[in-house]
């Protein structure tokens, strides 16, 4: 099976070859920093997805916010 090429596939396997480069140590800061990362941008394309309105549902879940605030 090949492995994706995506660009958050690519870097984080980039990531982690550098990240064995680094003193046992500090790998854990540089880890969470990484995962952090991560984790915006996943919410960051759910986002965007949302609102362009390329996101199942898309419209209900705008709608059901906006019924809140």
């Amino acid at each position: 099976m090949s492995q994706c090429e995506c660009k958050l596939c690519a870097r984080t396997r980039q990531f982690r070859l550098a990240l064995e480069k680094i003193p046992e140590q500090e790998r854990e800061f540089w880890s969470n920093l990484y995962n952090h990362l991560f984790d915006i941008e996943v919410d960051r394309d759910y986002y965007k997805a949302i609102v362009d309105g390329t996101w199942p549902n898309a419209d209900q879940i705008i709608g059901h916010y906006r019924q809140k605030t």
